[in-house]
């Protein structure tokens, strides 16, 4: 098992952890993260009116705002959402990173962080 601390500005969180595709991955992650004043746990929160047109935009298209992503080797096109899965798939072979699903160019403004386990 691995802990690990993942903060909510960090756009790519290296888990140090390689994975192979198919993989099948235990993540169990607890705790608070902040979008500029929205909070949520690895799940992400419902995307409030105002902000729906900025779904499109979101690094991984049809996961919640600040839900727990995984990605490979910093590649985007690997991207999958994480949230309060009890397990996922690894979608490449690489180097696994975790991040909250935000607009590209606004982790300036996320506070927070979440536990994060791997089994």
């Amino acid at each position: 098992m691995t802990r690990l601390v993942v903060p909510a500005r960090k756009p790519f969180f290296d888990t140090g952890l390689d994975v192979a595709t198919g993989q099948v991955l235990q993540v169990r992650g607890e705790g608070t993260w902040t979008d500029l004043w929205l909070r949520s746990g690895p799940e992400g929160y419902p995307t409030p009116g105002y902000m729906r047109r900025y779904e499109p935009q979101l690094r991984c298209l049809g996961a919640r705002f600040f839900e727990l992503i995984g990605c490979i080797d910093r590649d985007e096109s690997t991207n999958f959402p994480i949230g309060g899965r009890p397990s996922v798939t690894a979608t490449a072979t690489g180097r696994l990173y975790l991040f909250a699903n935000d607009l590209p160019g606004f982790y300036w403004n996320n506070w927070g962080e979440l536990r994060v386990e791997i089994l």
